[in-house]
Order: structure tokens, then sequence, then C-alpha cells
């Protein structure tokens, strides 16, 4: 699941709500750019 929302990014990891993710363990994973993942990541 993804949650396009940076700007609670925080409030979610600071919940415990967001888990990593492999993206190798994505199908398709190969299509989505690095820019892409890395807005996903918490900080």
């Amino acid at each position: 699941m993804m949650i396009n929302d940076t700007a609670l990014m925080g409030s979610y990891q600071s919940q415990g709500l967001l888990k990593p993710i492999d993206p190798d363990s994505i199908a398709g994973h190969d299509q989505i750019s690095v820019k892409s993942w890395s807005s996903t990541m918490g900080v």
C-alpha cells in the first residue's frame, strides 16, 4: 500500500503505521522511478 501524503508521513511514522518495504518484493518495481521510491521513505 502506498500512502501518498508526504505532509503527514512523519506523523504516520511516529505512530508506527509505516513499515519497511523491499521494492524487489513488489511486481513491477522496476517501473517505479528512484525519485518516486525515495519520496515514500520516512526519515
